[in-house]
């Protein structure tokens, strides 16, 4: 986000009215924060995603009917100072008293990308286990009585967490390629990390500058130099780098998806944390030819 609102467009926030509705209200930056608050609110929160579906989470700027929904909301969920250092003021600008400020990186172990920490974290299932544990707590303050059905929540969440941690370790084990060729921004870091695999991404932890032909033919060579069949490229932005690149290393093109951002179409299908990472393991165990 390159800046916060007008002090004029805070003023929406003083007429807005909570919604009249038991469940709790929860605003959530982007799609890792939201899908987490979903699952261990289950149906006792009523969530929405400030950052649109189709949208790019890195540029993200509050429009004046976000800062209405905000005002409406009881929780103001986000992915922490690294990937949102604006959240932090937007919600003392913008939210009434009665309103929970929840940053779900809080206890994440983060990695350094060389430009300073790198912000994905979520990719790694041991901190989306961090992620649902901090959820939990603040749904715990804003609706103490709810406080065992969110607790049961957490359990089933955590628990498939570590069964498709468990699918990862076996699935990557066994590969006949170590190495994710990735022609997108540097955000699987966390997951290359915390499966022994090796990594190269076309940018930085930041999309948005045009990728340098000396990298991408350094990926080419790469790719083509291990023989590997397959380039990965990120879902929701532009595959031509990365068929530029799999062309010169005579391999095919395969998505990854970040997760920080979400297609209009898998948001109304009801995808979420789980099967888009389910995806993902499916993605790379094809591209690394794994048994």
């Amino acid at each position: 986000m390159k800046k916060l609102l007008p002090a004029a467009a805070l003023v929406l926030a003083g007429c807005a009215k909570p919604p009249a509705r038991n469940d709790i209200s929860c605003a959530a930056t982007i799609f890792p924060v939201y899908s987490v608050m979903k699952a261990v609110g289950g149906d006792r929160v009523s969530a929405f995603l400030l950052v649109p579906p189709g949208s790019d989470a890195h540029e993200y700027e509050p429009r004046p009917q976000d800062v209405v929904r905000m005002a409406s909301s009881r929780i103001f969920a986000c992915a922490g100072n690294v990937m949102e250092p604006w959240a932090g003021k937007f919600a003392a600008a913008v939210g009434g008293s009665e309103m929970t400020f929840a940053d779900l990186s809080a206890g994440v172990k983060f990695i350094n990308s060389g430009a300073g920490p790198d912000p994905h974290y979520w990719l790694d299932l041991g901190n989306a286990a961090v992620m649902a544990q901090n959820a939990a707590a603040v749904l715990e303050r804003a609706a103490p009585q709810n406080r065992d059905y969110y607790r049961e929540n957490l359990s089933r969440f955590r628990s498939r967490l570590s069964e498709l941690d468990a699918e990862y370790k076996t699935a990557l084990s066994s590969c006949k390629y170590r190495t994710i060729i990735y022609a997108g921004h540097a955000s699987f870091g966390y997951l290359a990390a915390r499966y022994g695999l090796g990594y190269y991404a076309l940018g930085g932890s930041e999309p948005g500058a045009e990728p340098p032909a000396a990298r991408m033919s350094a990926l080419a060579a790469a790719a083509k130099g291990a023989g590997m069949k397959a380039v990965f490229y990120e879902e929701l932005s532009a595959a031509a780098p990365a068929r530029t690149i799999a062309k010169e290393a005579g391999a095919d093109i395969i998505p990854l998806n970040p997760l920080h951002e979400i297609t209009p179409a898998q948001y109304a299908g009801g995808a979420d944390y789980l099967s888009l990472m389910e995806g993902n393991l499916k993605n790379l165990a094809q591209g690394l030819e794994c048994k």
